[in-house]
């Protein structure tokens, strides 16, 4: 083969993953614009004070919010803002057998949900999400453990892909360190 051909070809090839490079780069803006399009927003939220609370175990908790409302977004609704969606925390409470283990699993599910809505922007924030979940995976029941709770806050689909998609940027690096949990 001549040497202007080999150029040539050469010249192509690196032309070719310029654009599959760009492409991909696209892709992940786009994907990443998608995810923040479906954030739950403030107009489908009721305001607190208009919000009848119900109570479950003694506790009051908010209402049962509509499925399709509730799941049309990854964030879902959180009426008293706890950063835990609404059938989350009513589930919770439901199977909770002190406020001991009821706060853990609100702490864990706070941690899922916010890791699902983009809260993890460096590295300090996904050690604090693992610290988090290894505390309250230590102080759960076996009927209400951080499997179910996740299982719970990532009841859909596109809540899991965006989910891993969030969680995978620090894969390998989150730290599991032995904490003193209080």
């Amino acid at each position: 083969m001549h040497t202007n051909t080999k150029i040539l070809i050469t010249l192509l090839i690196v032309i070719l993953i310029g654009a599959f490079v760009y492409t991909q780069t696209l892709r992940s803006k786009q994907n990443e614009q998608a995810i923040q399009n479906t954030l739950v927003s403030e107009e489908n939220v009721p305001a607190p004070s208009s919000v009848k609370y119900e109570t479950i175990n003694g506790v009051p908790v908010p209402p049962e919010p509509d499925p399709e409302l509730n799941n049309a977004t990854l964030a879902g609704i959180d009426v008293n803002g706890n950063g835990v969606r609404d059938d989350v925390e009513r589930h919770m409470e439901g199977k909770s057998s002190s406020q001991r283990e009821f706060a853990n699993a609100m702490s864990a599910a706070a941690a899922y949900q916010g890791a699902l809505v983009g809260q993890l922007r460096n590295q300090t924030d996904a050690n604090a999400y693992m610290i988090t979940i290894s505390c309250a995976a230590g102080n759960t029941a076996p009927i209400l453990n951080t499997g179910d709770i996740q299982t719970l806050v990532l009841s859909t689909p596109d809540r899991v892909r965006t989910f891993r998609l969030n969680t995978s940027k620090y894969a390998g690096r989150l730290m599991n360190p032995d904490v003193n949990c209080r």
